[in-house]
């Protein structure tokens, strides 16, 4: 189950709500501001890109997930089902 919402659903999630992470949390039953679940929320980088790039980045205040490493252990996956299910 672990390796289908990895591979699979979180990606075509993603690329469904254009990289709304917001609709992807709410998809995934979990808390946008606090994350928690299987995603987490990941600190930007300032030095992401070239400061010769700074005029391109549009979405500078967005935020950016990634999948927790509790997660992809295992150690969370039984918790993290349920509440996409709330079971």
């Amino acid at each position: 189950m672990r390796d289908v919402l990895v591979s699979k659903i979180i990606p075509l999630l993603q690329e469904y709500f254009y990289d709304d992470w917001q609709s992807v949390c709410a998809v995934l039953n979990q808390s946008y501001q606090s994350g928690g679940g299987i995603l987490r929320e990941v600190e930007k980088s300032e030095s992401l890109f070239s400061s010769e790039f700074e005029e391109l980045l549009q979405f500078s205040n967005r935020k950016i997930f990634e999948i927790r490493e509790e997660f992809l252990k295992g150690e969370t996956l039984e918790n993290a089902i349920r509440e996409i299910y709330e079971i």
